[in-house]
């Protein structure tokens, strides 16, 4: 029996049942799809507008669905030829609606306005 150490979904078979595995042989990849990782880049004109601990709104047109996400990272280094800093945007994912790999548009605010 193979036990992992998170709950996740496999998603790469590296063996066959009855094929011999060889010790530290991976057997199976798994991932954890609870949470969305959304790595995207944003124009180094707006970057002023980034923060960590930001919500952004984010959707997802093949689920239509929009939901809420936290941005973790933001990159400190510009791509020089794209002129653009990485963001990371993690996306509580409970009910597993979306899946990794799937395209997803990410709305920055460039201003808040209360009341």
């Amino acid at each position: 029996m193979v036990r992992s150490p998170f709950t996740g979904v496999v998603s790469m078979k590296n063996i066959e049942v009855g094929e011999f595995a060889s010790p530290g042989q991976p057997i199976v990849q798994i991932i954890d799809t609870s949470t969305i990782k959304l790595e995207v880049t944003i124009p180094e004109s707006l970057i002023s507008y980034v923060k960590v601990g930001d919500t952004v709104d984010v959707s997802f047109s093949a689920v239509n669905k929009t939901v809420q996400g936290k941005i973790m990272r933001r990159g400190v280094t510009v791509a020089k030829a794209s002129q653009t800093f990485p963001i990371e945007i993690h996306i509580p994912n409970e009910d597993g609606a979306f899946l990794p790999g799937m395209r997803a548009r990410a709305i920055i605010p460039k201003l808040t306005i209360e009341d």
